[in-house]
This record gives structure tokens, sequence and C-alpha cells, in this order.
């Protein structure tokens, strides 16, 4: 190989040994501190290189059970072995061989030490190797790749420095070591703490909720869902950071059905990028394919895994192959790597996991479990110093049971309502139009006849105009042919067609007449209609009409106020929710007298009110708040009540005859049992 003219030239000696010194320091403070393998290998190797003035540099490295791999590198392109295999190959064998030996040397530019004098070192530079050893163990190899026309004495010290440099790597790689036994120690701590919580309870939810949460933790994923086998289905029991979720969520859908695709095979799926090849078909089966690509776009995952849960220890001969006792799916939204550290602990956490969800399921599946459970936690009233207090705690429930059965008791129904007069009615618009003029105030009495509102339509008022105007030019135009009639002699032969041409236009004109005459009376009942006037005779109950309705626009139909009756009966509206009326149907049914009804106002608590219902809504209407609700109206002798005020708050009970207490205390819970559970 030849030498590459663009190598700069080596430094004087006093300034590389300067900077020797103080990268050794440099160096050792690096081997004491918490930094990464790679990183720690790049710092040394780039000043390395740097300080003696060298052309490259590598560090090669083994995990004990296979051959020295280039960790770190600098410069090799500037060399040339990576460009020939061979040369490459025959590189790495001088490096397993100088591992083997164990001991520093010097390899001079294509010189061999190998068998039948192969060239071992092929590259055009002096070759400067030194072990990396801990506890008797080679780790490794420093190489420095230096010119070869150094003095003997500087490639010596060049030597003695490389040595010096590994002993700062072996004190590296021993205290990497510590901190590995320590982060093992900590994890396998934590492991043990995964293992106790794992089987410390029977149920499959709350031991899926603790593998699903603790899991997330040890593996360090960002989400984790755990579920089981339920018959021949597997059932999501657990999503680490939910107390609760939606199965029926396009997510959890989509992801039930990647997990039964995935459980079929019977082997975990390991999703971390594209799954297919360069001319877009798939690695995966369409079953698993599918599913995968659907559940994909609803979550966003960038790696996804799902781990069948096989109990080792479980005894499955009944079937022809083991059967999962779970899934375990993890999954990550920052990052798709996969590494064989996060690989590791899914492992681990799945061995823990299956056998605790085994025992739950096991647990769960014996026949009558919570009975005889609750038999377990009686059978202590039962003992025989335990007799008088079981005794007398049975007489008082079983008093208690015949009381709330025998006791009777009045069984009433509310709702809420409200005070009014029964003669009461809406004022609504008779058209169209802008309010002109809001004529009566709150409390304001009227009559039937009494104008309430004034209305203006600008479109009205434009047909108003345009008709008086077609009726004064036709008009007009009437006098103007009926005064030429009379200046015409019908009897002269040469006037005797204009007359007749006089005559008609005077008949068609009458009728445009008349018929401009009916659209004008027309106009004006509409315009009349603009006046609203009140239904009935009464008390406007609307507060702030003016600032409701002055200068506002309307449409017909609209409600402007209510006007009632305050001097008439009034009655107390109840709306009953739709679920509790038949009570009162059925009570009415079996009297033939009117149902009382006791009420207090809101205003005034403390005293009471009867009345009578007066009727039931034929119907239920929907209330924003309350739901669906029959009206029940409620008549009563006002003189009971001195200031009535429409509208008053009402707290309101319909007596519907007399039930057992227990009924009336707990009808709501018989009726929500019968509706949930027996229908």
């Amino acid at each position: 190989m030849s030498h590459d003219p663009s190598i700069t030239q080596p430094r004087p000696v006093d300034d590389t040994w300067h900077e020797i010194e103080e990268l050794i320091h440099e160096i050792a403070g690096l081997a004491r501190e918490e930094v990464s393998l790679q990183d720690f290998y790049r710092s040394l190797i780039d000043r390395a290189v740097e300080s003696l003035g060298a052309v490259a540099g590598a560090v090669w490295l083994t995990d004990g059970s296979g051959p020295l791999q280039l960790q770190y590198q600098a410069g090799l392109t500037k060399v040339g072995l990576q460009k020939y295999e061979a040369d490459w190959k025959v590189h790495s064998h001088l490096m397993e061989s100088a591992a083997r030996h164990g001991e520093a040397q010097i390899v001079a530019p294509h010189s061999g030490t190998g068998a039948g004098g192969d060239l071992t070192n092929s590259t055009d530079y002096l070759l400067l190797l030194s072990p990396i050893r801990l506890d008797g163990e080679t780790l490794g190899m420093l190489e420095i790749f230096q010119r070869p026309d150094t003095s003997r004495s500087a490639q010596q010290g060049f030597l003695r420095f490389l040595g010096a440099l590994c002993e700062l790597a072996t004190d590296f790689h021993s205290h990497l070591r510590q901190r590995q036994m320590q982060d093992r120690s900590t994890l396998w701590g934590q492991f043990q703490q995964f293992a106790e919580r794992a089987h410390s309870s029977l149920d499959v939810n709350e031991t899926a909720y603790v593998l699903a949460n603790e899991g997330r933790r040890l593996i360090g994923c960002d989400r984790l869902s755990v579920a089981s086998r339920r018959g021949s289905r597997m059932r999501l029991r657990a999503v680490s950071g939910l107390d609760s979720f939606d199965r029926r969520s396009n997510l959890l859908r989509g992801l039930d059905k990647l997990i039964r695709a995935v459980t079929a095979t019977g082997e975990p799926l390991w999703y971390t990028g594209p799954t297919t090849d360069a001319n877009g078909v798939s690695n995966l089966p369409p079953q698993i394919d599918e599913p995968l690509n659907k559940y994909l776009d609803e979550s966003n995952a960038r790696m996804l895994a799902i781990i069948p849960l096989f109990d080792e220890q479980a005894d499955d001969t009944a079937t022809n192959r083991k059967l999962p006792v779970g899934v375990m799916v993890v999954e990550q939204f920052d990052s798709s790597q996969a590494g064989d550290a996060l690989r590791q602990r899914v492992a681990a956490v799945a061995r823990q996991s299956a056998p605790a969800l085994r025992n739950a399921q096991e647990h769960q599946s014996i026949p009558f479990l919570p009975v005889l459970k609750l038999l377990r936690k009686t059978l202590w009233f039962f003992q025989f110093r335990q007799l008088p207090k079981t005794a007398t705690v049975l007489i008082l429930l079983i008093g208690a049971i015949l009381a709330l059965a025998l006791v009777p008791a009045d069984f009433e129904i509310s709702g809420t309502a409200e005070l009014q007069p029964q003669l009461r009615r809406d004022v609504f618009a008779t058209g169209d139009g802008v309010v002109r003029k809001v004529l009566v105030d709150q409390n304001s009495d009227v009559t039937p006849e009494t104008v309430v509102v004034r209305l203006r339509n600008s479109e009205l008022d434009f047909k108003l105009s345009q008709l008086l105007g077609d009726l004064q030019t036709t008009q007009q135009e009437l006098d103007t042919v009926q005064i030429s009639l009379r200046s015409t002699n019908p009897n002269e032969p040469r006037e005797q067609a204009q007359y007749n041409q006089l005559a008609a236009r005077e008949v068609e004109l009458k009728s445009e007449l008349k018929s401009l005459d009916k659209l004008l009376a027309i106009l004006n009942n509409q315009i009349a209609e603009l006046e609203v006037r009140s239904p009935i005779a009464g008390q406007v109950l609307t507060w702030d009409l003016h600032k409701t309705l002055d200068a506002r626009p309307v449409k017909r139909g609209q409600v402007l106020m209510t006007v009632a009756d305050v001097n008439g009966p009034w009655v107390v509206e109840i709306k009953v929710a739709d679920e509790h009326i038949g009570h009162v149907l059925a009570a009415q049914r079996d009297t033939d007298k009117e149902l009382k009804v006791e009420f207090m106002l809101a205003a005034n608590p403390g005293v009471s009110h009867t009345g009578e219902i007066l009727r039931v809504a034929k119907t239920a209407e929907r209330d924003d708040t309350d739901g669906p609700t029959v009206l029940v109206t409620v008549r009563f002798e006002k003189s009971q009540i001195a200031d009535l005020r429409p509208g008053a708050s009402v707290v309101p009970r319909i007596h519907c005859g007399r039930r057992a207490i227990g009924y009336v205390w707990f009808h709501e819970l018989f009726e929500a049992v019968q509706k949930r559970l027996l229908f």
C-alpha cells in the first residue's frame, strides 16, 4: 500500500508528550464518570490519535462469548483497510491473535506473525497494540496506526502510553461493571416486588390492573394492556394509566381483533416499522396484516408487541395444544426501537404475568365461589362463644325485616312545582313585523279589547301606499272617461265607435276600482292585526317588557307576554317524573275521591297547605333538566295563602295511599332492580 501524502507530518516530541500528560488526566477523570461505553471510547480514541499525531486508531471489544468486534474507530478510511475484504479479514485475525497473546506489542508495516509468513499488518503504518484486561480476562484491544519513521524509543514510549490508556479503560470497565451490577440488583428488587404484587390477589381484574401498571413501569414502555382468556376468547382487562375504558371504542375494538388474530398463531408479534418489502408486499399473513394496519392507524404506535402469555407449569393435556392464559400488549409512541434490553424485560414480565393470571382464573372458576366466600365469613358468627351476639343480631335483623314488610306508612310522590293562576294565556304576535310600541307593563290590568303591543310592517306600509296610488290613478282615469262620454253623441254615426270604446273602458275601470277597494280592505285588516290585543281580562305577568320587546323584530306566532286572571282560581302545577306517574294513576283508580296533595311554598317553609288533583295530563313532555315529566294540576283554596305570586316555587307531596314502610323507603331501588335486572 502507498503512503498517503495528504497526511500531516508529526509534531515536535515535546508538544506531543505535553498533550499526552493532559490526555492521561482527562481520560482518568472520564473513567470515573457515568458515561456510556461509546462516549468513553470516542473521547479516548479521538484524543489519543490527536495527541500522538497518529494516522488512525480503533478499539476492539468482546462480550466474552464471541470474537472481537470493532467498537469505535477514527481515521481508518485513511489507512485503507476497509476497502478490501481480504485485508480486513487478515487484520481481524491479527487482533484475535493479539488478544489471545494478551500483551502489548508493535507490528511493523507489511510484517507478519502468523503461520506460513502471511502478512498480518498489510498497511504502510506502524501498528501499536495494547490489551484491555480486567481480572485476568482480556476485554479488548486498543490499536494505533502510527507513521513508520518514528524512533525506536518513541515507539516504546507510545506503547507505554497505550498501556496507561488501557489501564484507564480497565478502571472504566470496572466502574461500568459495578454500575451494571447495581442496576441489576435494583432491577432484581423491582422484579421481586412486581412478582409479589402480581400474585397478591386472586381476582382477575385486580391482577390484570397490577400487571398493566407495574409492568409498564418495569418495561419502560408508554402503554401496557393486559387481556385474559375467557372461554375460547381473550377479554381486555386492564390498560395502564386507566381506571376504566370503553370497550366499544374503535381503538379497543381494533385491538381486540388484532389480539384474536395473533393468539390464533400462538406466536408473539413484534412491530417496529413497515411490514412491506421493496415491492410493497407484506411479509405478514393477511389475517394479521389487515387488523395490524387498522389498529396502527387508530393508535399511532411506532412500536407494538403482542405477547401471548403461556404458563409453563400449567397442565393443558386435555387440549391438543397449550392455550395462552392471556395476552400482553406493549406499545411505544415516540420510538420504534425494540432492543435486546427491552425484549428481555418484556420476557421477564411475561414470565411472571402468566402464572399470576392463571392462578386468578383458576380461583374464579371454582363453582359457587361467591357463596363459599360468604359462608366462610358467616361461620365466625356461629362459633359457640359468639352465639349470644349472633342470636341478638339475628333477632334485631328479623325484627327490622318484619317492620319493613308489615308497618304501614304514607306513600307520597313528589316533583317540581310552581304556583300559577288557573286562567292563563300567552299573547302571540299576529303577524311578522317590528315592535313599534309596547303599551303595557308588568302587573298592568288588561281586557280583551286592550291593545298591548303595536307592530310595524314596512312591507304592508309599502303595499298600502302603492295601493292608494293605484286607486287614485284609476279614479282619475275613470273621471276622464266619464267626461268624454258626456261630450260624445252616440246617435252620431261618426262618434258611435268612440262612444262604445269609452263605455267599455268605463266598465273596465269601475271593475278595477272594486278590486282595488277589496284589496284595500284586506290590507287594512292586516294592518289592524298589527295591533296585538289581550286574549283575556287579567293582569300582565311578564316583566321588563320594554327592554325585551321595544324595536325588536318578531314572527307570527311568537310569544310576546303572558296574561293571567290573578283574581280568579289559582292552581299548583306539578311536574312528576314519568317513571313515578304510574303510582299516581294507580292511586286514582283505587279511590273514588280526588287525591289529596300537601304542599308548602319554598319562600315560607314550615307552613303546610292542602289541595286536590284537578287533572293529570294525558301525555308526557321532555324537560331538559328533569327528563320526561307529566303535568299534574292541583286546585286549592287561594284563601290559604296571603301572598299569591305567579311562578312561586312549591314543594309538593301527592298522597298515593299507604304501603309497607320498606316499600315507601326503597321503592326506587325495587323499580331499578325490576327494570335493569329482571327485564
